[in-house]
């Protein structure tokens, strides 16, 4: 059987836990901490974010700006504006590789990936995939690059040997999307 690594002591949620040959999968919660977002296999809680956007958890990233809009998003019903500032994960091990994936749109709007460097985004009307290799950071931020609007969605970040999944939902608690660890959405 598992074993519990590590949980919330007030709310008892698992949000990382081993299995048979000490294979680690973590889990990262909604706002109210009860519906799995993500769920990653082979990689530590602390080496793993994601963001829909659907609701105010951060999953692990950290951010003070953007905006959460309702509209036409990747998955769910809103996508991130993405503010000057933007988001960051910290905390990460230099020596290990990241992979940074997400879906965005923008009429030429530029986003920096620390470890990878300014990239425009060109796809006005549809929602594109980008995925990066980061190593020899131990944090990493991704930021919108002048003024012009970019819309992000599915913001992940884990080690390039872990598999992640992610789920969004209606407000009904019914999953409405699941996007697995080759970014396929159904």
């Amino acid at each position: 059987g598992g074993k519990v690594v590590s949980k919330d002591d007030y709310t008892g949620i698992v949000y990382e836990s081993s299995a048979k040959g000490d294979i680690v999968s973590s889990t990262i919660y909604d706002q109210y901490k009860i519906r799995p977002l993500a769920v990653v296999g082979n990689a530590s809680y602390n080496q793993v974010a994601y963001a829909g956007f659907e609701d105010t958890s951060q999953g692990n990233w950290s951010w003070s700006d953007g905006v959460l809009t309702t509209g036409s998003s990747k998955t769910g019903s809103r996508y991130l504006s993405l503010g000057n500032t933007g988001l960051t994960k910290s905390g990460l091990t230099t020596s290990q590789k990241y992979l940074i994936s997400f879906w965005a749109k923008s009429s030429s709007g530029s986003i920096t990936i620390d470890g990878v460097g300014t990239v425009t985004i060109n796809s006005p009307s549809a929602w594109t995939f980008y995925e990066y290799t980061v190593t020899g950071h131990s944090s990493i931020n991704i930021r919108k690059t002048g003024a012009t609007e970019l819309q992000l969605d599915e913001l992940r970040l884990h080690p390039s040997r872990a598999l992640m999944k992610t789920f969004s939902y209606h407000p009904l608690y019914l999953v409405t999307s699941e996007t697995n660890g080759n970014n396929e959405t159904s």
